[in-house]
């Protein structure tokens, strides 16, 4: 198996700019991990998690194969960490804010948790080195029960505890990857 540098690009144009990570292979160079319910400790660094800084909010998206045909996606999305280090997560567009899904295939069956402000939680950003491009953060938050599909797995509101992130990432000026117009 090849293992990958980890990297992540601005890429997009000046008004929307998206990332793009690949996690490769060494476990403390580049992770996503939380505690979910009564959970042992996962791991949502895979090949599939991704940082993007939209509309000037960092959004970190970790994905996790609970079982076949059953995949988890936690969400954490905070402003610029250059302008804070720390923020209360409230519900979605309000600043930041994250959640957590559950989704089984082919059935698509799905359960969705967001924050919101009555429930609480927080992110914080423990490093942000621009020189060595690190971000390092920590997180937790209670989730209330946004949507359902499918049997009842989990309870209405969801604890999400011990999160921590540590992302590399490469900054790519949007002018280079802005190709419209051009053949």
């Amino acid at each position: 198996m090849e293992h990958r540098q980890p990297r992540l690009q601005f890429v997009g144009t000046v008004s929307a700019v998206v990332l793009a990570v690949t996690v490769g292979c060494a476990p403390h160079d580049t992770y996503i991990r939380a505690r979910v319910g009564d959970q042992p400790m996962s791991s949502f660094s895979s090949p599939l998690a991704q940082l993007g800084l939209v509309d000037g909010n960092f959004d970190i998206q970790g994905f996790h194969l609970i079982r076949p045909q059953t995949e988890e996606l936690l969400f954490v999305s905070f402003p610029d960490p250059r302008t804070e280090r720390r923020w209360r997560l409230r519900g979605a567009g309000r600043g930041a804010w994250a959640a957590y899904f559950v989704r089984e295939t082919p059935t698509d069956n799905i359960e969705s948790y967001h924050t919101v402000e009555s429930l609480g939680g927080t992110v914080a950003i423990t490093r942000f080195d621009p020189k060595r491009h690190i971000v390092e953060g920590t997180f937790e938050f209670d989730g209330a029960l946004a949507r359902r599909r499918g049997p009842r797995h989990s309870p209405d509101t969801l604890h999400v505890r011990s999160g921590a992130f540590r992302v590399r990432y490469d900054v790519v000026p949007a002018e280079a990857h802005d190709h419209r117009g051009r053949d």
